[in-house]
């Protein structure tokens, strides 16, 4: 293995392998030449959300090569990517059978006592959607070895077996206060640790040679601790993301404890941790809700919230990683009462879990709020009106992005 310093005068390439969209993003001496977003199943996911590695790969080494082939430098890359992919190898390190994630249908279900005891350790929120945890299901694969899809890239550029921590915290196999794999969790599941990547805490800069140009390449982050660290105006933001799902989540030097059903905390580089707080409930119940009204989200824009009125009921239509009851889609009446009854108990979530994350900082943070959500006029006033100055409504749809440009930058 090599270490290198970044030459600044390379270019340098942006990735963000999301959950569902791969972005790049290409810069040559800080000006942005090139930005591109694919659907993943265009290029390495099947219709069952299973991926094949090697066609992101050969994408990928065909995009470097191309960018050369232009420019006639050397490159230098950074990952930012969804966690939760797990890749089993043969003697070889090559793909055996589909890789997978947390999207790939199967049927798969942890008991409450696993889930409880996983949890105590990796301090994930009742994490039964990780990759890792599903490898008794799949015994008749003979595998040597398994690791992650970005760590499968280096490997297939560097022949480096490597994972970086909040990759491999995305396995399921961290003990998340001590930065370890934990043996208790690879006992559980029967899995070897010699099988797996050697586990990195600090960055590292790998380098290879490809065609006649240096790519250097950096594991990056998981996109979740990205897009906090992109978000990080100054010591006291906060990070809210409503898209799907909604996560309000902060940079801090120390572990902190889960105590709440759906708080989390995990290890990044650089002896940081991320702290935060999930809901499988976002702006999807939004999108159903007016789908059952025959709306757009553009529509919203010219509704008048001005004479709704709140309903006495709890909404939840998606399932949580923990306990609560889901209104009946054919047993409710979607209005716009129901609508804004949602938005709002939506915001008194959020205030609850800022006040959770204050009492951790021991001061008041300011939300940095980002997703298509808050393009809406109404919503965004609505969230101005509880919060006031303690919110910045952020135009930058990629703080992924932004967040591995400050890792370079500062890290």
């Amino acid at each position: 293995m090599k270490l290198f310093q970044i030459n600044f005068l390379m270019l340098k390439v942006f990735i963000d392998l999301g959950t569902t969209n791969l972005k790049i993003e290409t810069y040559n001496h800080k000006k942005l030449i090139e930005k591109l977003t694919f659907l993943n199943r265009h290029i390495y996911f099947d219709n069952d959300n299973y991926f094949y590695a090697d066609k992101l790969f050969e994408f990928l080494k065909k995009y470097f090569i191309s960018l050369n082939n232009k420019y006639a430098q050397n490159i230098f890359i950074i990952f930012s990517s969804a966690m939760h992919t797990l890749i089993f190898l043969d003697e070889n390190y090559n793909q055996i059978d589909k890789g997978r994630s947390f999207l790939e249908k199967v049927d798969f279900k942890l008991n409450e006592e696993k889930k409880i005891f996983y949890r105590k350790i990796n301090k994930l929120v009742n994490s039964e959607f990780l990759p890792i945890y599903k490898i008794n299901k799949f015994s008749e694969i003979n595998y040597n070895s398994i690791t992650t899809l970005k760590s499968y890239i280096l490997y297939k550029f560097t022949c480096e077996k490597v994972i970086e921590i909040s990759d491999a915290v995305g396995l399921g196999l961290i003990d998340s206060k001590n930065r370890v794999f934990s043996k208790e969790i690879i006992s559980s599941i029967n899995l070897k640790e010699e099988l797996l990547p050697q586990l990195i805490l600090e960055r590292k800069i790998f380098e290879c040679s490809l065609k006649k140009f240096i790519l250097k390449i950096d594991l990056g982050i998981s996109d979740g601790a990205s897009a906090a660290i992109g978000s990080a105006f100054n010591k006291n933001s906060i990070s809210l993301s409503i898209g799907t799902t909604l996560g309000i989540r902060y940079i801090t030097s120390k572990f902190v404890d889960t105590i709440w059903d759906f708080d989390y905390c995990f290890p990044i580089y650089n002896d940081k941790w991320i702290y935060g707080i999930s809901s499988s409930n976002g702006a999807n119940n939004i999108e159903l809700i007016i789908s059952k009204m025959n709306l757009t989200l553009d529509d919203l824009n010219n509704i008048d919230f001005s004479n709704a009125k709140l309903i006495n009921k709890k909404i939840f239509f998606y399932k949580e990683r923990f306990n609560q009851s889901l209104l009946e889609i054919n047993e409710t009446n979607f209005n716009i009462d129901l609508l804004y009854t949602y938005i709002i108990q939506m915001i008194n979530r959020v205030k609850k879990y800022k006040d959770i994350i204050d009492s951790n900082k021991k001061n008041k943070s300011q939300i940095i709020a980002t997703g298509g959500l808050f393009s809406n006029i109404h919503i965004a006033a609505l969230f101005k009106k509880e919060f006031k100055n303690d919110i910045i409504i952020s135009k930058d749809n990629n703080l992924s992005i932004t967040g591995l440009k400050e890792i370079i930058q500062r890290w």
